[in-house]
């Protein structure tokens, strides 16, 4: 389990939420759970959440922790960046990402877009504060850390665009040093993304909705700790590349919180606590750059599993796994569906 679709972004609150408004929290509808209209209630609720993937290695098959790589795969990041809309949700990858650095009191929040170009010493840091995120492999990297990194392109922030020709463009300009594939969905592109994303995450994803069954309810530590073992379920698949909901957005701001120290990332057992950090997460614009997890009354949790590539019929067999495991994982009061996609 890991923040996202990294988490990322959200870290910033707690840089300066105090000064910010609690209305900065975009208003979503408790959504109806019907699982005949699945996707359309999630996409009201939510947004759609299809997205394109872009898997990309070093040219020299070696690990993509080298300056003039990082330096690449920004480049393309940001020529995505550019194509998109203005109101969009937000481009990650992983020169984008926010990463901690442990501070006196919370932790300094870096993206290290800023330190580029970079030495081989800011790479080695860069590197090891990116592993201590526990988001990052199976999003914004491979499994083993090292020798695939990933862009993802939420598709409702590139509507009239041509994606593949934007990718196409850019591949052909100054990437000289990279290999890239994209997967859009479409099976034929599919073999071409395996070879470069391998068993990183792709287009294919299944997704949800978990309700608490009360307003304010996803305050409450077991409701959490519920979705945290749906997570943990969920990611000892072989095909689960990375799973997110609200649950780890809240483990990354109260490790923030305590200096960096990734041994403070985790739920709280007080609801106070839990109802503090959704207060934080609440009041910062930039906590919802990819996109709300949660809808305004704090019952609702959006429920995402990232997949790795492989084919419509490998999706619905675990779109049928995933369902019996959140169903087991459900709480008193609390109901879930999921909808592949």
């Amino acid at each position: 389990m890991r923040p996202a679709h990294l988490g990322h972004v959200l870290l910033l609150v707690l840089l300066g939420a105090a000064s910010l408004s609690a209305g900065c929290r975009p208003r979503v509808t408790t959504p109806l759970l019907k699982t005949d209209a699945c996707m359309q209630s999630l996409d009201d609720a939510f947004g759609n959440q299809t997205t394109a993937v872009i898997a990309m290695r070093a040219a020299d098959g070696g690990s993509v922790w080298q300056p003039e790589v990082l330096a690449a795969v920004d480049r393309v990041c940001q020529a995505f960046e550019e194509e998109a809309s203005d109101d969009y949700i937000g481009v990650k990858c992983l020169t984008s990402v926010p990463i901690m650095e442990p501070g006196k009191t919370m932790a300094k929040v870096r993206v290290m877009r800023d330190e580029l170009p970079m030495d081989e010493e800011t790479v080695r840091r860069f590197r090891a504060q990116t592993l201590q995120l526990e988001f990052a492999r199976g999003d914004v990297l491979d499994a083993t850390g090292e020798l695939s990194t990933f862009i993802h392109l939420p598709m409702v922030s590139f509507e009239g665009v041509d994606v593949r020709a934007v990718f196409e463009r850019v591949a052909g300009e100054e990437v000289s040093n990279l290999q890239m594939a994209i997967d859009r969905g479409v099976p034929s592109e599919l073999s071409a993304y395996k070879r470069i994303g391998r068993e990183g995450p792709s287009s294919s994803i299944v997704v949800g909705m978990f309700d608490a069954g009360e307003d304010g309810a996803l305050k409450e530590p077991s409701v959490l700790q519920a979705l945290a073992r749906f997570q943990a379920a969920a990611e000892s698949l072989p095909r689960v590349a990375q799973s997110f909901t609200i649950v780890d957005d809240l483990i990354m701001a109260r490790r923030g919180l305590h200096k960096g120290n990734p041994v403070e990332g985790y739920i709280p057992g007080r609801r106070p606590e839990v109802a503090q950090l959704l207060l934080a997460l609440s009041l910062n614009p930039a906590a919802n750059a990819f996109g709300p997890r949660l809808d305004s009354a704090e019952r609702v949790a959006l429920v995402r599993v990232n997949l790795k590539p492989g084919t419509e019929q490998q999706r619905r067999r675990m779109l049928a796994a995933l369902e019996p495991m959140l169903q087991g994982a459900l709480p008193p009061k609390a109901s879930a569906i999921l909808c592949a996609q």
